[in-house]
């Protein structure tokens, strides 16, 4: 059950009407963990869509957190080519990220608490 949750646009611009660019952070508190989401977005018409993601996340009963970082890109050709519709493209960046290319991928474990 979630019993917190925050979706805030940090920065969003439309480069002067040539494509979208926009920063948020979603958080979701349960009575276990926490998981937050920052995304950095870019869409440049008719060039690319990029996709920069860091997501935290903290089980209350362990020691350490986790932290994935993910970079997700392809043109607009490349999207056409994987037969993704304008109205993906267009549409909500949410959708559109899950048909972009994963160029990257890295997990760390962060320790919690003070050394011994």
């Amino acid at each position: 059950k979630i019993l917190w949750f925050k979706d805030m646009t940090l920065y969003e611009d439309e480069l002067a009407d040539n494509g979208n660019s926009k920063l948020d952070i979603k958080i979701r508190v349960m009575s276990t963990c926490f998981l937050v989401r920052m995304r950095f977005f870019l869409r440049v018409d008719g060039v690319l869509v990029r996709a920069k993601d860091t997501r935290y996340f903290h089980d209350f009963s362990k020691n350490y957190m986790l932290r994935e970082f993910q970079e997700r890109e392809d043109t607009v050709k490349g999207l056409a080519q994987k037969r993704v519709g304008k109205d993906v493209i267009f549409g909500n960046p949410e959708i559109l990220v899950r048909s972009l290319s994963l160029h990257n991928r890295r997990v760390d474990e962060i320790k919690l608490g003070g050394s011994k």
